[in-house]
């Protein structure tokens, strides 16, 4: 017969077998995600580009942010895998209606998982 002792035992060495497998499946599914900071230069503000992009982000999957820097120009930072990565990439060279965008400059970033959705941040 198994001691009530020996089935905690049991039970906390299940537990921590669950905990370092999910930790590693974390840590592995970073090295899935790529990072990116784009700089979108052109007639970007005032023409619904950083919505443009939220909506482009969610639809792809693509977590980070995005917002106006002064001077007239658009940053995003975005983690997802590659083909999301490349697909937001166009959309956000294509950009909204009314925008016109002139240049995409794309920085490589080390990808942290921090972001859980993405988002529009202020100025």
């Amino acid at each position: 017969m198994i001691s009530n002792c020996e089935l905690r035992i049991a039970n906390f060495e299940r537990v921590c077998h669950q905990i370092r497998n999910s930790q590693f499946a974390f840590r592995n599914s970073l090295f899935m995600f790529l990072a990116r900071r784009y700089r979108i230069r052109g007639r970007v503000q005032g023409v619904g580009y950083r919505y443009f992009a939220l909506d482009s982000a969610l639809r792809l999957g693509v977590r980070g942010y995005v917002r106006n820097l002064p001077g007239g120009d658009v940053e995003a930072v975005a983690e997802a895998e590659g083909d999301a990565l490349a697909q937001f990439r166009a959309e956000l060279e294509r950009g909204p209606a009314l925008s016109r965008v002139v240049e995409v400059v794309e920085e490589e970033l080390p990808a942290t998982g921090q972001f859980a959705s993405f988002q529009i941040r202020g100025s």
